[in-house]
């Protein structure tokens, strides 16, 4: 029992359901600076333990994943990620690509008491649809990564690439539109123009 008691403690304690994923890795392409020691000469990777798929009145393919650890230790080392894509047509096929801009993806980071909001610059997504209406993707975007000041307002953009893969199911309960909404807040909303219909809405899946 001690041991278990000792184990929950060291480790974080993560609350989110087991209901699709994301798995997202930052590199900064900053080339006038590089840190030797300790380096910044490698991927940090947050983890999403949830994400949604589902299709807005616009017709557009939305993706949202969220990712919620709390420590029992310290609430410095409470950690939240949170990550939406907003898709406009993709190519043709089984398998689509998606060309993505600066309206494409949005993020939240709160970690050790900081805050940061990231926004895409240009990009692209690929996804496959799966069975049981699982849409499986991988992506590769540059982002501007900003951190909020202690007095308000944010720093200057920080240039990223973030890459990775999502799983997403279908968004039955809204759980996606809710984490979507937490990515636009405090100026970081999305301007999107209205999308040219080819067909049906669920020809964006």
């Amino acid at each position: 029992m001690r041991f278990l008691s000792v184990a929950v403690i060291i480790v974080s304690v993560f609350i989110v359901g087991c209901a699709g994923n994301v798995e997202c890795n930052f590199v900064t392409t900053n080339f006038n600076l590089i840190r030797v020691e300790p380096t910044d000469a490698k991927a940090i990777t947050l983890r999403c333990s949830e994400c949604y798929w589902w299709v807005d009145d616009d017709g557009r393919l939305n993706i949202a994943g969220a990712g919620v650890s709390k420590s029992l230790v310290n609430s410095m080392l409470d950690k939240e990620f949170y990550i939406s894509f907003v898709l406009d047509r993709p190519s043709k096929g089984v398998g689509k690509n998606y060309r993505l801009t600066s309206q494409s993806v949005r993020g939240l980071i709160k970690t050790g008491g900081a805050v940061y909001r990231f926004r895409s610059t240009y990009g692209i997504l690929g996804s496959e649809n799966r069975k049981n209406d699982i849409i499986k993707a991988a992506y590769r975007v540059n982002i501007r990564m900003y951190v909020a000041k202690l007095l308000g307002g944010w720093s200057r953009a920080v240039p990223f690439i973030i890459y990775g893969t999502l799983e997403a199911i279908p968004d039955k309960e809204g759980k996606g539109e809710e984490i979507r909404e937490k990515t636009e807040q405090e100026g970081y909303s999305r301007h999107l123009l209205p999308l040219i219909s080819s067909g049906s809405k669920s020809s964006s899946k």
